[in-house]
């Protein structure tokens, strides 16, 4: 897997379970992820080592939360 972008759904008996941008699941070991990772988080796979990508994170839940708040301003 190379320059690989994934979001992780959960984190569970050890295993990170992630969404690739079309949907399929990935599992990953958890002790590959970063000490920090947590549900929601995209992390990228660059040079064998996995790395949170705060910035798409952040970005990715402000838009999760504004199309939250769309579906009760209707």
């Amino acid at each position: 897997m190379g320059d690989v972008c994934l979001t992780i759904d959960r984190i569970e008996e050890g295993i990170a379970v992630c969404e690739t941008a079309d949907g399929a699941h990935v599992h990953v070991l958890a002790c590959k992820m970063p000490p920090d990772a947590r549900d929601g988080n995209r992390v990228r796979l660059e040079c064998g080592v996995w790395r949170l990508l705060r910035e798409e994170t952040q970005a990715a839940r402000e838009a999760l939360f504004a199309f939250a708040e769309s579906l009760f301003d209707e």
